[in-house]
Formats: structure tokens, C-alpha cells, sequence
């Protein structure tokens, strides 16, 4: 992968967080119970949450 291919991948990717980030945050539920089971019921495993 050349430097310019990884500017140009940057730029989109700071692109795509400028317009769509506030969106998403807005949408973020207020309550999110810390308590909350992030279990998932396929394989029991815990799920991490990047947001």
C-alpha cells in the first residue's frame, strides 16, 4: 500500500466521521444501563461495545 493510498483512505475515513458522526451521536440512547447484559445468545460470549 503506497503513502498515497493511505492519505487518500485517511481523508475518507475523516470524511465519512465529519458528516455522520453528530448523526450518530444524537441517536446515541441517553440510558444505557452499565448493568446492561452484553451476552451474546449464540455463543455466551461478552460482547465489547467500541461506543
Amino acid at each position: 500500500m503506497s503513502l498515497e493510498e493511505l492519505q487518500e483512505g485517511s481523508k475518507a475515513i475523516s470524511d465519512v466521521l465529519e458528516h455522520d458522526l453528530p448523526k450518530m451521536q444524537k441517536e446515541k440512547p441517553e440510558n444505557i444501563s452499565s448493568t446492561a447484559s452484553n451476552i451474546c445468545d449464540r455463543c455466551g460470549r461478552n460482547l465489547y461495545r467500541l461506543f
